[in-house]
C-alpha cells in the first residue's frame, strides 16, 4: 500500500483529518489558488522567472526547481537541497516526477503541472504532502511559467 493510501486509511480510521492535514484533504479552490494569498514567491522573482540563473536561485530562501516541459530538472537550488537532503548535482538531469520525487507523479501534482503547461502560461498554487523516506512533509507549492514557452519553475516551501 502506498504512503498516501496509508495516510488516508489512518485519517479515515480516526474519523477525520487532524488539523495540520486539513489543507491536503481537498484541492485548493480555484479562486483561492488564483489569488495567491499565501504567496511566498516575491513578485520580483516571478517577473524574472525566465532569466533566473543558478547563482540567483541559490540565494532564494525557499525551494526553487527549474524543469523543462517533461519535468527534467535543470536547476535545483541550495534551499531545496537543504529541505530534501538531496544535493543539486544529484538532482539535476533527473525527472522530478518519476525519479526524484515519485510521490508527485499523480493527478494532484503532476496532473496540475501537465494541465497548466498545456494552457501555456502556468501559475498554480496549492498545498501538498510529500511522502519521502517514510516522512510526510507538508509544503506550499507554486508552479510558474511566464509564457507559453520557456522554463517552468516548481517553488516549494515547507508549511
Amino acid at each position: 500500500m502506498s504512503t498516501a493510501n496509508l495516510l488516508r486509511e489512518r485519517i479515515a480510521n480516526r474519523g477525520g483529518a487532524p488539523a495540520r492535514f486539513q489543507a491536503i484533504s481537498a484541492p485548493v479552490p480555484a479562486q483561492v489558488a488564483s489569488a495567491h494569498s499565501d504567496a511566498f514567491v516575491p513578485d520580483e522573482v516571478l517577473a524574472r522567472a525566465g532569466e533566473i540563473t543558478r547563482t540567483e536561485a541559490d540565494q532564494l530562501a525557499f525551494g526553487a526547481i527549474r524543469v523543462d516541459g517533461a519535468g527534467v530538472i535543470q536547476i535545483y537550488n541550495r534551499a531545496q537541497a537543504g529541505f530534501a537532503g538531496i544535493e543539486p548535482e544529484a538532482a539535476e538531469g533527473r525527472n522530478f516526477f518519476t525519479s526524484l520525487a515519485p510521490c508527485t507523479n499523480n493527478r494532484l501534482f503532476r496532473g496540475r503541472f501537465t494541465e497548466a503547461a498545456a494552457r501555456g502560461a502556468m501559475d498554480e498554487s496549492f498545498s501538498y504532502a510529500f511522502s519521502y523516506r517514510a516522512r510526510v512533509t507538508l509544503v506550499r507549492v507554486r508552479l510558474y511559467r511566464a509564457g507559453a514557452s520557456g522554463p517552468a519553475w516548481i517553488f516549494l516551501q515547507p508549511a
